[in-house]
Formats: C-alpha cells, structure tokens, sequence
C-alpha cells in the first residue's frame, strides 16, 4: 500500500492540482509582522481581518481545527489552463469583443472556491478510505480552507516547500510562477513534511513594484516581509 502521504499526493494530481506540499500546523512565524501591518491601516475597510478571535486563529492554525496534525498545501493553476480556468484570450479568434470587458483570470470559468475546495474534499475522502482499509479504525478528519478561513495560506505553503514570498507579496513557485491559488486541508493524522522553501529568488528584481499603477505594493520592510497597502489597490477598491 501507498503510504497516506503519497495517497494524498497521487490524489492531488489525479483531481488537477500542479502542486502539493506538506507542513505541520505550529504557529505563524508573522504574526507579529501581521499585527503591525493592521496597526498601519493597510487592510483599510476590512474589518474581518482586525478581528481579535480572527488574528488568533491566523497566529495558529490549530485554533481553527484543533486536532490538526499536519496541513496539507495545494497550489491550482489559473493562468493557461488548469480546472475551472478559462483561456486568456476571449474568444476562440484571439480578439477580444469590443462588447466584452477584460476581468482578472482567476474570476474566468468555474468559481475558484468550488472547483479546489472539491479537490481538497477528494483527498480528504482517499485518505480517509486508505486508513480505514488499513485498521485505522477513526480513518481520518480535517477540514479544508480555500481563501474563506483565517489561515495564512501563503505561509502555509511556503513552510510546505512550494515557493518564496515575492516582492508582489505573493507566493512564487520557482518553476510555475504565482499564477495560482492556494488551498489547504488540516488532518488529524501525522504525515511526513516537506521541507520549507527558504531562498528568496527576487535579488534585486523590483520589476512587480515599478509596474504597480498605485504604488500599492510597498517593497520589503526591515523585517524583510512583502507589503501591500490594500486602500491603494485596484483589486481592493
């Protein structure tokens, strides 16, 4: 039999997921970044991310599904293909219509919270049968998390090896870019990690903060973490 790990990964692939890691659910290494960044006002009008119960559960994700022992990060692709992505061009000639607007590629296709929460679902479900199947009498549990819980996914999927935080403060698969969104699934079975990813491959790139039309992405504090002032944002306003 496969062990539990690679039943989760041969999953993952099977549903259309490019990538997938594996970390432990400990504390956040940002949360203090996290609380000052509050403290600026960069999250502008929303309050849900100020919300005292909320930091704490983004400080530590056990918070949000207590018998977590490990996370498992997925990475889906919205760019050029990818489940529920559409092409970038808006009709089959290239062109796009002039009755036709342009809107962000991962709002095309199926609604993104559906099509990955499914997949994290799948996995939880062939873990589950594969412990049973194996005397794990309580098979397995967890909950999954696709952008609508207080997690810090991108530090999740940075700690579970698949990428860096970039300048644009997302995250960076050194092979796929950032051209994706991230899911996670807690489970109360312990699984082998992955190593985290700890170089940061910017260098002195600054191509992201000089194309931004507001300046909304500030560069590196001292700290060295990623900032984004949210009220200057397009996607924000």
């Amino acid at each position: 039999m496969l062990p539990l790990a690679e039943v989760a990964r041969a999953e993952a692939r099977g549903v259309g997921f490019h990538a997938i890691g594996i970390t432990r659910p400990d504390p956040s290494e940002h949360g203090t970044f996290y609380r000052r960044w509050l403290d600026e006002g960069f999250h502008g009008g929303m309050g849900y991310l100020a919300r005292e119960d909320a930091i704490r559960r983004r400080e530590d994700p056990r918070r949000s599904f207590e018998a977590a022992r490990s996370v498992i990060v997925v990475a889906h692709e919205y760019g050029e293909g990818g489940e529920g992505a559409a092409p970038t061009s808006a009709d089959s000639h290239g062109g796009v219509p002039p009755d036709r607007g342009i809107i962000a590629r991962y709002a095309r296709g199926r609604d993104y919270h559906h099509v990955v929460l499914e997949g994290l679902h799948s996995i939880l479900r062939a873990l589950d049968e594969h412990a049973r199947a194996r005397g794990i009498e309580n098979g397995v549990a967890g909950r999954a998390y696709v952008d609508t819980g207080p997690l810090l996914e991108r530090e999740l999927g940075r700690r579970a090896g698949l990428g860096w935080f970039g300048k644009n403060t997302m995250l960076i698969h050194p092979e796929r870019g950032s051209y994706f969104l991230l899911g996670a699934l807690l489970v109360d079975i312990e699984l082998p990690v992955d190593p985290p990813f700890e170089a940061d491959r910017c260098g002195s790139c600054r191509a992201c903060l000089d194309a931004c039309p507001t300046e909304a992405l500030l560069g590196r504090d001292e700290t060295g973490a990623a900032t984004l002032d949210a009220t200057r944002c397009i996607s924000y306003w």
